[in-house]
């Protein structure tokens, strides 16, 4: 498991239409190994076509 933080204050300039879905997987732990969701999860979540 990531002990790492995600850094809610930097964008990494990304656009909000960016942001949202990194911020997701992230959270939801796509990332880690075993990963805890899958993509279609994930964009279910955010309500995006997968």
């Amino acid at each position: 498991m990531c002990t790492c933080s995600f850094v809610s204050e930097s964008h990494f300039g990304l656009p909000d239409e960016q942001q949202t879905p990194l911020r997701a997987v992230y959270e939801q732990g796509y990332y880690e190994i075993p990963r805890r969701t899958t993509a279609e999860d994930v964009a279910d979540e955010i309500r995006v076509s997968h």
